[in-house]
Formats: C-alpha cells, structure tokens, sequence
C-alpha cells in the first residue's frame, strides 16, 4: 500500500524541516519546487543531486540519474551503471554539464544515454572519458570540452547525432561498430585539433552533409585529416560524394587500419596514444 502526504501541516511540516537543513528562506512551490527540495534533502537511492557535490564521486549501484550541473566533481567513475532512468521533472536524466571541475568521467557499463543530450557539455577540464559500451552518441555529448583529446567508442550500433563533439579539443576519434552512421550534421563542427578519425562501419561512408567536420582540419580546404578505415572499404569511402570532396584523391587521405597504430591499440576501447 502506498501512503499519500495530503494534509496541509503535514506538508508544512516537511518544508520547514527543510528549510531548516538547507538554510532556504524562499517559499517552495508545488509540485515542483517542492519535489526538487525534498529530493535534495532526501535523494532517492539511485539518484545524484546538487551543485554543493565535489570531489571524486564513485557510484556503486546499477542505476544512476541526477543533476549536479556546475558542481565541484573532479571525477565521476559508475563501474556498475548499466541504466539511466527515462527524464524526470526537469526533462534530463543526468546532467553534468559545466562541471568546470571534472576531469575523468567513465561509465563503462552504459550502452545508451536515453534523453542525455548535453550530458557533459562546457566541462572544460574534462580529460578523460570512458563509455566504451555506447551503441550510439547523443547530441552535444561532450561539446564544449576543450581539454578531451581523445574518444574512443568501440561498440557503437546507431547514430552519432549532431554536435556530439562540438568545439571540444578533439584530435584523434575512433568510432568502432559496424553500423555506425553520422548525423546530418556538425558533429564534429569546429573541432580545430581533430587530425584522426577511426571508422570501420560500411554504413558511414555515406556521409550526408559536410557540415560534421565544419571549421576542422578535414573541412574542404583546410590543412587536412586523416581517415583510417578497413582495407575493403577504402574503395566505397573514396567513392562516396562527401567523403571524396575532402578527402579524396588527389590528397588522398583515407588510409587502412590495417598495419597502422590504429588497428589494435583502441580494440577495446581502453588505450589511447601515450
């Protein structure tokens, strides 16, 4: 049977506790508001909360949600997280963003991110990210995050979806799975470092707009980057429009895996270049 707070001085009584423990002298409007603060002052057991949090945070459970947006977390690190819970009140599951602070996130259980677009945008210190079980990237993942220089995603099975990688500091990127598509556009737009790109899906040789690598390296006209895919389909990404536009003969930039630091140092997701 589940219990229902109705009565008016129960409810009372609950905000001034709250009140008292956080120090809030603001009224606490209903539902929201008030549904917000108690969550603060008694957060559900599989749920995150607060811009007070710092420091180094190990999530042990299975589940995670939360908003610490503009914490002080240094790092984040949930070895047993394999789901995050549908949106709540605020319309995001988990939001890290601008946790100016957080150098090392890694979930390396999470095969998908349902309603975390912008789950680590503006974390400017951000260095390390390991979601190796990702079958697909929301929009805006780590946008804004200048100091992360390499993602490796090994098993992805969709789509990596606009501006998942927007103005981070990106230089080398690889994107296993053999499905793996990229969005119609900007997903790596304004990556001004991005030197390296890892692909070894069929299905991303069809790249649709030109737009993902806006203001990179590999934009027509640009300095240039490199391509790194399977031998046996060097040939269908040299023939496809957009590909061959900026990295086509005569530079010829597309290159195989095979033989190349590529091929077996990001297998599994765990190594990067030292």
């Amino acid at each position: 049977m589940t219990a229902y707070l109705t009565d008016a001085k129960e409810l009372t009584a609950i905000a001034d506790a709250i009140r008292e423990k956080t120090g809030l002298t603001d009224s606490l409007s209903y539902p929201l508001g008030f549904i917000r603060a108690v969550e603060e002052y008694a957060p559900p057991p599989d749920r995150i909360f607060g811009t007070a949090l710092t420091g180094d945070v190990v999530w042990t459970g299975q589940t995670v949600r939360g908003n610490v947006s503009g914490s002080g977390v240094t790092s984040f690190y949930a070895p047993n997280a394999v789901d995050v819970p549908t949106a709540y009140s605020n319309g995001r599951a988990l939001d890290f963003t601008d946790c100016k602070s957080l150098t090392a996130f890694r979930a390396p259980q999470l095969a998908a991110l349902s309603g975390l677009n912008m789950l680590l945008r503006g974390c400017t210190a951000l260095q390390t990210l390991d979601l190796k079980s990702m079958i697909w990237v929301p929009e805006h993942l780590v946008s804004g995050c200048t100091a992360l220089k390499t993602v490796v995603f090994p098993n992805l099975n969709g789509i990596v979806y606009g501006s998942a990688f927007y103005m981070s500091g990106l230089e080398i990127c690889d994107l296993g799975g053999p499905k793996i598509q990229l969005s119609r556009q900007s997903a790596f737009a304004r990556c001004g470092s991005l030197h390296t790109l890892i692909l070894r899906s069929p299905a991303a040789a069809s790249l649709s707009n030109l737009n993902n690598f806006s203001n990179t390296p590999f934009d027509n006209g640009g300095t240039g980057g490199a391509l790194y895919v399977p031998a046996a389909l060097i040939s269908a990404y040299q023939g496809a429009a957009n590909w061959s536009t900026i990295l086509g003969y005569p530079n010829n930039r597309i290159l195989p895996i095979e033989g190349s630091v590529y091929e077996t140092r990001y297998a599994d997701g765990t190594e990067v270049p030292g």
